[in-house]
């Protein structure tokens, strides 16, 4: 599970894309967010939101290589424009 913090206003379009293509991949995508004034609490949030996403990025390195998250933006572009 991808805990994605976001602390500014979300893209639809993209948060919905990216679960598709986290579907593909095999896991899911969970979003967490902020109240978009980057307080403490927001900075905090973040921190334990890649902390608790750490295992699935050990396995997405293992399986797509070191730049993995380019890859996942590529096909998420894929599935913006189709």
């Amino acid at each position: 599970m991808w805990y994605h913090f976001i602390n500014d206003k979300p893209n639809k379009y993209y948060l919905d894309s990216a679960k598709k293509v986290a579907k593909k991949w095999g896991f899911k995508i969970v979003y967490e967010l902020g109240s978009g004034a980057n307080s403490d609490e927001d900075k905090q949030r973040k921190v334990i939101s890649k902390e608790k996403s750490i295992p699935l990025f050990k396995c997405l390195t293992k399986n797509y290589g070191e730049n993995w998250r380019n890859k996942f933006r590529e096909e998420v572009k894929i599935e913006i424009n189709q």
